[in-house]
């Protein structure tokens, strides 16, 4: 994430080079003296996918917010000044298509597109067909590997100087690509079966951080009051006996959020294992057909059935929305548990435009426009649209 490349277009072209060269290598200078004409054909068509569903991925819109979407009640009211026009929940305006994209999960440079809710099925399908490929290559990279080593003590006239130098070439980039794709692989499947983005898991994070913080909690006060139109009330926390057991008497004389831990949070958006996976990649006997797309239209989404248990009712993320974010005047609170890390000390009080998660990313870093996402009243914003 956050990868900057001189060129847009090198983020194709380096993949692109990629697999032309470790398939086709793989192919010309190793497979076709040892594999039957019917392994080769089946071979060429495991390619065949990766340049189809690479192709898909790179040219199939992501999903762009409609022009004349109406905000819900019961959400925030996002505005993006730059489209002009409200986006629906769990949309951000990237800042490389320059528009607001459904879902938005990063902006990817190695597809010069957009991961969002309309083309992510197309994404995964691609790094699919990409891991088990060159899965399939490195198996029969190694199998011919050891037959060499095996028929080491044979006389040098019997191998194939080209073959054998592909083979160390190809072994090692092959290696790479498989299992560099393939963690990227598994870190898109945990989220996707988490039900959120990346950008979520980001926020998620975020929140997690900033649980200490007075300024995180003064902005759910006043979100809380905006939308309910009343104090908030009293938080009970599932952890409390473990905080009063863990620290001190004077734990009991904090304001109550202090004993609210990330687990009394509930993500909206997690809709049980199975149907997050249905909701984002569709049914999965139709994973591997190039055209299947996600279930829902990515403007409206299922909620869990947890948010009757939510304690403070709001909208994902908690403390966010277009609203006048005061400036506190107040030390920076003394946090008591002793296994915070100093990183997590430094981070509890920025901003979001400012927050950086274990990982050193921004939100930036996901592709996302941080200017449009500021934190200012939403009649400013429409005041200046008007003007």
């Amino acid at each position: 994430m956050g990868i900057k490349l001189p060129h847009p277009a090198l983020g194709v072209i380096v993949p692109a080079c990629l697999i032309e060269f470790i398939g086709h290598s793989a192919h010309f200078f190793i497979f076709k003296h040892y594999f039957s004409t019917k392994k080769q054909i089946l071979f060429e068509c495991f390619l065949a996918m990766i340049w189809i569903s690479y192709y898909i991925a790179i040219k199939k819109d992501p999903g762009q917010a409609p022009s004349d979407y109406k905000s819900v009640s019961g959400e925030w009211k996002r505005w993006c000044k730059k489209c002009e026009a409200y986006k629906p929940e769990r949309t951000h305006h990237c800042k490389t298509c320059k528009k607001c994209v459904l879902k938005m999960d990063h902006h990817c440079p190695w597809t010069a597109n957009c991961v969002g809710y309309k083309n992510m099925p197309h994404f995964m399908r691609f790094l699919f067909w990409v891991d088990f490929t060159t899965g399939f290559v490195f198996v029969e990279l190694f199998k011919r590997g050891w037959q060499f080593w095996e028929e080491r003590n044979y006389p040098a006239y019997m191998f194939r100087k080209s073959e054998l130098v592909f083979l160390m070439i190809l072994i090692m980039m092959d290696g790479f690509v498989f299992l560099s794709v393939g963690l990227l692989t598994l870190k898109c499947m945990i989220h996707i079966t988490s039900g959120m983005s990346q950008i979520e898991t980001w926020e998620w994070e975020r929140v997690e951080s900033q649980l200490r913080s007075e300024r995180f909690w003064h902005r759910i006060r006043n979100n809380y009051q905006n939308l309910h139109g009343k104090p908030m009330p009293k938080l009970k926390s599932i952890r409390a006996e473990q905080y009063f057991y863990y620290n001190d008497s004077d734990a009991a004389k904090k304001s109550d959020h202090w004993l609210f831990s990330i687990d009394d949070i509930v993500f909206p958006y997690d809709i049980g294992f199975w149907n997050n996976i249905v909701d984002q990649l569709n049914y999965p006997w139709l994973w591997l057909l190039p055209w299947t797309g996600p279930k829902g239209d990515g403007i409206l989404f299922a909620k869990t059935d947890l948010l009757e248990e939510d304690q403070l009712g709001l909208p994902w993320p908690p403390d966010g929305g277009h609203q006048v974010i005061e400036e506190l005047d107040f030390e920076p609170e003394v946090d008591h548990d002793a296994k915070e890390s100093y990183i997590f000390k430094s981070r509890k009080d920025l901003n979001r435009k400012e927050w950086i998660n274990n990982m050193g990313e921004k939100l930036t870093d996901y592709g996302v426009d941080v200017d449009v996402e500021a934190e200012e009243p939403l009649e400013s914003v429409l005041k200046e649209k008007s003007g």
